[in-house]
């Protein structure tokens, strides 16, 4: 009935993202110590038939990464209910700058793993990570 995502096309010539995000978590752009939400775009599909949407576009500069994530990551819980939430993914990236895009991407997993203990995966954990040279 509806679907939120993320479209976006990487130029890595140009160094350039260019997006539209449909109601999805907004990816996370870290510059330096800057961090930018990827909110350009509109309404998830399907919910309105003609729906407008807007492209948004980043620059991006050596250094920066690029991070996508679906709410399987933020909305994991633990034995308590509490859930990951956004600021502690956050701060897992934060700590782990220094990392490939790979190493990375298995840190936040096993970060979300041992944060959900015992509590079974009630979700996906899709990343797909940036990182630009």
């Amino acid at each position: 009935k509806f679907v939120t995502l993320v479209y976006g096309c990487l130029e890595p010539h140009d160094k350039k993202f260019v997006y539209v995000n449909a109601g999805h978590n907004p990816p996370l752009l870290f510059s330096g110590k800057k961090i930018s939400y990827l909110e350009a775009g509109g309404l998830l599909l399907g919910v309105m038939e003609d729906a407008p949407y807007e492209q948004g576009e980043v620059a991006l500069q050596s250094g920066d990464l690029l991070v996508m994530y679906s709410d399987g990551e933020t909305e994991a819980f633990n034995e308590t209910e509490a859930l990951f939430e956004e600021a502690r993914l956050i701060r897992v990236i934060q700590e782990n700058l220094n990392l490939s895009a790979k190493q990375l991407t298995e840190q936040i997993i096993r970060e979300v793993k041992a944060f959900q203990g015992l509590q079974p995966q009630s979700d996906d954990i899709t990343l797909v990570i940036v990182k630009a040279r």
